[in-house]
């Protein structure tokens, strides 16, 4: 399972399970704060139909046939009236950057 964690204001990232207990750990064993936000965990997104368009929310971008892709969102972006926003997919945690669409608002 992994997790989402916001590092800054507009900084977040996504860590594997093994990643995200080591850290916590770490805190531990030497005392220290967490410097992160937990989020969330990225495995606990419901298929509703509907969404909050909010950082740190996890939406549908891509859809076909046969599968839909998630993403978690970071940034939103409004550039000459094209709403979009910046974020990871959360199958392979690459980063994405992708329209709202018009039908989910």
């Amino acid at each position: 399972m992994d997790w989402l964690v916001k590092l800054g204001r507009h900084e977040f990232e996504i860590w594997t399970e093994s990643k995200y207990s080591m850290m916590v750990k770490k805190c531990e064993y030497y005392g220290a704060k967490q410097f992160w936000q937990t989020i969330r965990k990225l495995g606990d997104h419901t298929e509703s139909k509907k969404y909050k368009w909010e950082p740190g929310e996890i939406v549908p971008y891509y859809e076909s046939e046969h599968a839909q892709r998630f993403a978690v969102i970071t940034e939103l972006l409004n550039y000459k009236g094209t709403l979009s926003f910046k974020g990871f997919d959360v199958a392979n945690r690459l980063p994405v950057l992708f329209p709202v669409s018009k039908l989910a608002l």
